[in-house]
């Protein structure tokens, strides 16, 4: 593997991080604004309160288990694709 190949692959390593990252931010933002906002508009019986509440609990583990297993992750190996069939520029995971 060349350098330029293993600064890909750890680039693309970086870049799926950070993407993962942003939507765990994102999600999260979305939860605390609902919390914020949704309990002063609207008015819940107790069992839809309890209702939200475990749905609230699963939205917050959500991210978290998706965030646990990208961090540990491998380095993304790419090299370029060959045969007579496969267009020349193109990469494949290894």
């Amino acid at each position: 593997m060349t350098a330029s190949e293993r600064a890909i692959a750890e680039r693309d390593q970086t870049l799926r991080l950070k993407q993962t990252t942003i939507e765990k931010l994102t999600h999260e933002n979305a939860l605390l604004k609902r919390l914020k906002f949704g309990a002063r508009t609207e008015s819940y019986p107790a069992e839809q309160r309890q209702l939200f509440d475990e749905k609230l609990d699963m939205d917050l583990a959500a991210p978290e288990q998706e965030i646990r297993p990208a961090s540990p992750a491998k380095p993304c190996i790419l090299k370029p694709r060959t045969g007579s069939g496969s267009p020349s520029g193109l990469w494949v995971e290894v």
